[in-house]
């Protein structure tokens, strides 16, 4: 409950693909009914006719520890058209 945007940007890759990155929170209510409120940083994209997302999520009080790990995580995403000469240039031997 409470999810909020509080930073977004947008980018782009290597291959020209459009990404969208943001910095959210939210609280999550556990089964035993405490509130913990998270953060995290998303990252989402269109290739083709889908669209496909990377969620990264911790603690608040983690967040700070491991923001530098989650942007690494969530900005190394990368979709590839199926068809791309790309990806298939990345499954050569």
């Amino acid at each position: 409950e409470n999810f909020k945007v509080l930073k977004g940007v947008p980018g782009v890759s290597e291959n020209g693909a459009v990404y969208g990155i943001a910095d959210f929170k939210y609280d999550l209510i556990t089964g035993a009914g405490f509130v913990v409120e998270r953060r995290g940083v998303g990252s989402i994209t269109s290739v083709g006719s889908g669209t496909q997302a990377m969620v990264t999520a911790t603690t608040a009080a983690r967040y700070k520890k491991i923001k530098n790990d989650l942007n690494e995580v969530v900005g190394s995403f990368r979709v590839y058209d199926g068809s791309s000469a790309k990806l298939a240039s990345l499954y050569e031997y």
